[in-house]
C-alpha cells in the first residue's frame, strides 16, 4: 500500500496485481491478505485478484504443484498481456488509455478478467467461451454484480457483424 500510495501521489495510473494465498494457507493467512487487498482497492486504480484457490482448476487433480504453479504463472502473464493489448492493439473501435483508465477509475472496485482468442469457424462463440472459461471469472459466474464492462475486439478483415453480434450475444447472458 505505501509504494501505491507514492505512485498515486506522482500521478501515476496504478494497477495492482495480486494473487490470493490457498485455502489450505490457512484463514490468518487468507485475513492478512483481505486487509491488504482492501488498502490497495482504496489507493490504486484497478486492482485485479488471482485466487489461488481457483488457480487450481487450471491442472488436473494428479498433476504436480510445479506444473500447479507454472499454470498460475501462464494465467497472470496472459493476463497481463491481454491488458496490454487492450491498449496497444487497435480493435475495431478503438480502446486506448483514456477508456481504460474510464473504465477503472472507481475506486474500492476489483476487476475481473477474462480473454478469449479462437480462429476458425464459431470463432466468435469460442472466443466468448475461451474468456469465460477462465478460472478468474469463475467460469462466468463472477460477472453478475458488475457494473461496467470493457470489450475489446481485434480481427483480420474477414470478421462480420454478425459474428459481433453473436461475441456480444453470448457475453450478454451473463451481464447485467
Amino acid at each position: 500500500p505505501l509504494i501505491t500510495r507514492f505512485a498515486l501521489e506522482e500521478g501515476a495510473f496504478v494497477v495492482v496485481l495480486a494473487t490470493m494465498p490457498f485455502g489450505f494457507e490457512g484463514k490468518r493467512r487468507r485475513d492478512q491478505a483481505e486487509g491488504a487487498l482492501n488498502e490497495l482497492a482504496a489507493l490504486s486504480n484497478a486492482l485485479v485478484t488471482f485466487d489461488n484457490n481457483r488457480m487450481g482448476e487450471l491442472v488436473l487433480a494428479k498433476q504436480g504443484i510445479h506444473e500447479a504453479f507454472a499454470a498460475a504463472d501462464r494465467m497472470i502473464s496472459e493476463s497481463i498481456k491481454a491488458v496490454t493489448r487492450l491498449v496497444v492493439r487497435p480493435g475495431l473501435i478503438n480502446i486506448g488509455l483514456d477508456d481504460l483508465v474510464t473504465a477503472l477509475s472507481s475506486n474500492r472496485s476489483r476487476c475481473l478478467f477474462g480473454s478469449g482468442i479462437a480462429n476458425g469457424e464459431n470463432r466468435a462463440q469460442m472466443a466468448v467461451e475461451n474468456a469465460l472459461a477462465s478460472p478468474l471469472l469463475d467460469r462466468g459466474g463472477l460477472l453478475g454484480a458488475v457494473t461496467s464492462v470493457l470489450v475489446h475486439i481485434c480481427s483480420d478483415e474477414t470478421l462480420t457483424l454478425y459474428e459481433v453480434e453473436l461475441l456480444m450475444q453470448g457475453l450478454s447472458k451473463y451481464i447485467p
